[in-house]
């Protein structure tokens, strides 16, 4: 072998252990939080009763914010450690993320729970996918997947789907999770980017309908939507038109699903004598004692009430979220 060639393996052998060992020495480094600590009392709100484990699939959607100061977003490491032991706590089976940073990319696949893998967050090159997925290895498999960009949009990285086709290993069961995140209304740029908002949310409609029909499985749809429905707290920014739309097509799993954390009132209450009438999000009505606040009736509904409640001397009306007029007797 002459000089030469020699000269020539031993350069290629040393780039190469170079650029192998030098962005793995910088992904540990970045996501090291070995001495980040948890702020104080996180680890016992996480108390095992908030979700209990008895679903057959649990799915979670997360926008982590990037920690860029021009978005503002904070440092991701404090909040990595959050997030991680979050994980670690609930170990939902699905998690949809947005705005996955390459400083959160780092946090998050350098600390994954045992088992959990992480779809499409690069690019052919070296910049990293905003939006990706986080599944858990040990409770499914992967029958098919992939990701695309939408036709309109202001940055490929962040505006796209990623999508799988799962199994579940103990029941043989299959279903499908897309995670996205659309654009979001800017002002001055109101009617462009209201465009390119029911552009996006035309293609996902398409995709997930095509999905279900190949695979004859429940599609669940999870992502930054940047988007919620008309209440009266609902601002123009939150554009509720593409909402609606996304609603004609999809179930808001909030508005039917029987066990919640949380619940809020978006209804005007209705004052009759001394109790309080008001409907709430979590598809019920509910009457309350003004002197005392105890509790007096709950009436379920099925789907969210966001108006105000219609009363009479015996009845109350109202009109519920999936497009039904109900009434009860007092």
């Amino acid at each position: 072998m002459s000089k030469t060639l020699k000269t020539v393996i031993i350069a290629v052998v040393c780039f190469g252990l170079i650029v192998t060992i030098v962005p793995l020495s910088v992904f540990s480094a970045r996501g090291n939080l070995k001495k980040v600590s948890l702020p104080d009392g996180f680890e016992e709100k996480l108390s095992s009763d908030v979700f209990d484990n008895t679903a057959d699939v649990r799915i979670m959607s997360s926008n982590l914010l990037v920690h860029y100061e021009s978005w503002g977003g904070l440092p991701a490491k404090p909040r990595a450690k959050q997030y991680v032991e979050i994980l670690n706590s609930y170990k939902p089976d699905v998690v949809g993320i947005q705005e996955l940073c390459d400083e959160w990319y780092c946090c998050v696949n350098n600390n994954l729970p045992e088992g959990y893998k992480m779809l499409y967050p690069f690019t052919t090159g070296a910049f990293v996918r905003m939006t990706a997925m986080l599944y858990n290895a040990d409770t499914l498999d992967v029958v098919e997947n992939g990701n695309f960009a939408y036709k309109e949009k202001d940055n490929p990285r962040l505006r796209r789907v990623v999508w799988a086709v799962f199994e579940v290993k103990a029941t043989g069961k299959q279903f499908a999770v897309t995670n996205t995140h659309f654009d979001l209304l800017r002002e001055s740029r109101e009617e462009e980017l209201t465009a390119v908002m029911h552009s996006q949310a035309d293609e996902l409609i398409e995709f997930v309908n095509s999905i279900a029909d190949e695979y004859n499985c429940p599609v669940f749809s999870v992502g930054d939507f940047n988007t919620m429905e008309d209440t009266a707290f609902t601002n123009p920014v939150d554009i509720p038109e593409i909402y609606n739309k996304l609603a004609q097509n999809f179930t808001d799993c909030k508005f039917n699903c029987e066990n919640k954390d949380s619940k809020t009132v978006e209804s005007s209450p209705v004052l009759d004598g001394d109790t309080l009438i008001f409907g709430a999000n979590d598809g019920c009505i509910y009457t309350v004692d003004i002197h005392t606040g105890d509790l007096l009736k709950k009436y379920s509904v099925g789907s969210a009430v966001l108006g105000e409640v219609c009363v009479t001397k015996d009845k109350i009306y109202a009109a519920s979220f999936d497009g039904y007029a109900v009434c009860f007797n007092k």
